[in-house]
């Protein structure tokens, strides 16, 4: 497939609101798809970095989100988000180790979750917890 640019922050592409995709089996789907993973693919080679893509940050204004770790990769096709609110957040402080010391903290919520549908239209919810750390 095709290798897109990845646009950068300030791109007014990145601010359109997306459309929902309406046929997960569509060509056009599995194309903005083959063009996320491709797109992740030179990226990680070329920055030794990068976990996912959405479909806005190549030019297209759909949900679709490619995620790919060393071992998995899936497609989320009109993920949604559900935060269950600073109730269920637990703080920690944790030191960030670089060209000196941050002290950062890090809120975790046990009950955010993603609810996608995976290309082949069945849903697959899945437990999201990843940190929202603040610099100090």
């Amino acid at each position: 497939m095709a290798v897109r640019r990845i646009r950068q922050l300030g791109d007014p592409m990145l601010r359109v609101r997306c459309e929902r995709v309406q046929n997960p089996k569509s060509a056009a789907t599995r194309l903005v798809a083959d063009d996320l993973r491709d797109s992740l693919a030179v990226a990680r080679k070329k920055y030794k970095m990068g976990r996912a893509l959405a479909a806005p940050q190549i030019g297209a204004p759909v949900r679709i989100v490619f995620v790919q770790t060393d071992k998995q990769r899936w497609t989320m096709i009109n993920p949604e988000i559900t935060d269950v609110g600073r109730d269920d957040l637990m703080a920690s402080w944790r030191w960030i180790v670089r060209a000196g010391s941050t002290r950062s903290r890090s809120a975790r919520s046990g009950r955010r979750c993603t609810s996608p549908a995976s290309a082949t239209a069945q849903p697959n919810p899945g437990r999201c917890d990843r940190a929202a750390a603040t610099l100090d």
